[in-house]
């Protein structure tokens, strides 16, 4: 049927920070599903929504780039998440944080109330990325394409300029900071949502045995998101220690290459100096070889715990939605409401994407472990060399209190004890993070068994 698109009005359509909606489209992009929630903040009818493209709600202000991205994403097969403007059918608009996955047939999108901070920069970049858009567009139809990628290039850059690496790094952050930000605010109303509703816990239907067996996982998940805060405090902690650690080496390097030389303006009184600073300059380069190594692991285990911090928010943001849904379901038949054959498919495809992205998180953070233990190995092997670093300065000093002329050899060790006891602090401190980290484990064997009643109901 003909669609006609409202005109933009300067209103905000206003929905609860408790709620949470989601749609399924083909692979073309064509609505096939979605939930009352998603439907009553559209301003449509379901009617009028199913066999249309998902852009029927997309906002005049929105760049394409953005869209350009979550496609590239969806069609690479991996999830995205991004601030997106919505326009209802009245021609209000409204924000939402946009968590799209390739599910069976299609793709499945989760939208919640964006509360966290980050959100007030984007109606100024998306402006900025517009513009540069219709600068190209004003040149014709083959200005499209330039168009989107000078903004996606535009784009980029700004959030390298606010910290961010690159858009994965972008997205895990806003999909951690918003679901935490959603608890939080949550908590402060005492809302207690999900669930909406109280379900009898003799419950013998589909419907209220997939939400029991919900609410069971959702226990397990709160301990596994609960990790979170551990896992950014590392993050931090491995990208400040990781420039420190190759910062020391160079310093102890240039603190030998100094000795030498103090040690030849001595000549034949500071042989015995230039043997230290000969051992000293050896174990400095030894100390560069571990560093580089080392900053280099650092930087992938950093990679690896902003994935698992993403990871473990997407499950959480999974199963909170599907037991939002179970819960509009269940009222819904309570009222008498009748439901068609497709709502059974949607249960399924929410159910088994929970499934699968909790599976996939714990195999993430079994391999997250691995690479904890072997950094935690890493950095004894770093400490042990440190130590004998600063053993080195203590004999240096030793030797050139008993020459004279010798006063600045002992500047010289004096600076290479205090890096070496400020190297031991430092990882010291790295160490109890990370053993911090490892002692979070989860219960697997819980987590699976509640998957496995889960898979059990889906049959």
């Amino acid at each position: 049927m003909a669609f006609e698109r409202p005109a933009p009005v300067a209103q905000e359509r206003e929905f609860g920070i408790g709620e949470l909606f989601f749609s399924t489209t083909d692979e073309k992009g064509i609505i096939t599903a979605g939930n009352a929630v998603f439907t009553r903040i559209s301003g449509y009818q379901q009617g009028e929504l199913l066999g249309q493209p998902h852009n029927v709600i997309r906002h005049p202000d929105m760049p394409r780039c953005v869209f350009k991205l979550l496609w590239d994403y969806l069609g690479a097969g991996k999830p995205i998440a991004a601030y997106v403007k919505n326009m209802a059918k009245t021609g209000e608009y409204y924000w939402v944080t946009a968590f799209a996955v390739p599910v069976s047939g299609g793709f499945l999108s989760i939208r919640l109330k964006p509360t966290s901070p980050i959100l007030a920069l984007m109606p100024t970049v998306y402006a900025e990325l517009l513009e540069i858009e219709k600068e190209h567009e004003r040149q014709g139809p083959a200005g499209k394409k330039p168009g989107m990628v000078a903004s996606t290039n535009r784009l980029l850059a700004i959030l390298k300029s606010k910290g961010f690496a690159d858009y994965d790094a972008f997205m895990h952050t806003i999909l951690v900071e918003e679901v935490r930000a959603r608890d939080a605010a949550i908590a402060a109303l005492a809302a207690g949502a999900p669930p909406l509703v109280q379900v009898p816990s003799t419950g013998r239907d589909q419907l209220s045995g997939a939400y029991q067996h919900c609410q069971v996982l959702q226990e397990e998940l709160e301990r596994l998101f609960g990790n979170i805060a551990q896992y950014q405090t590392l993050s931090s902690a491995l990208t400040d220690k990781s420039k420190f650690v190759g910062n020391l080496a160079h310093a102890m390097q240039m603190l030998a290459l100094n000795a030498t030389v103090e040690a030849g303006r001595l000549q034949r009184t500071g042989a015995p100096l230039a043997v230290i600073a000969q051992w000293m300059g050896f174990n400095s380069s030894k100390l560069t070889s571990v560093t580089q190594s080392m900053s280099s692991f650092m930087a992938e285990v950093t990679s690896a715990l902003r994935v698992a911090a993403f990871e473990a928010a997407t499950a959480k943001l999974e199963l909170q939605t599907t037991t939002f849904f179970l819960n509009e379901l269940i009222q819904q038949k309570a009222a008498g409401i009748d439901q068609d054959i497709s709502t059974r498919g949607n249960v399924t495809n929410l159910l088994s994407l929970i499934t699968r992205t909790v599976r996939h998180v714990l195999d993430s953070t079994n391999s997250l472990n691995d690479e904890l233990r072997r950094l935690d190995g890493d950095l004894e092997t770093l400490l042990k060399l440190i130590k004998t670093l600063g053993m080195i300065p203590i004999t240096g000093k030793v030797e050139a209190v008993r020459l004279t002329d010798a006063e600045m050899f002992v500047g010289i060790f004096n600076e290479g004890l205090s890096l070496g006891n400020d190297a031991r602090t430092q990882l010291e401190e790295l160490s109890r993070i990370i053993a911090n980290v490892e002692g979070a484990t989860l219960d697997n064997t819980a987590l699976e068994r509640s998957m496995q009643s889960i898979e059990k109901v889906m049959q």
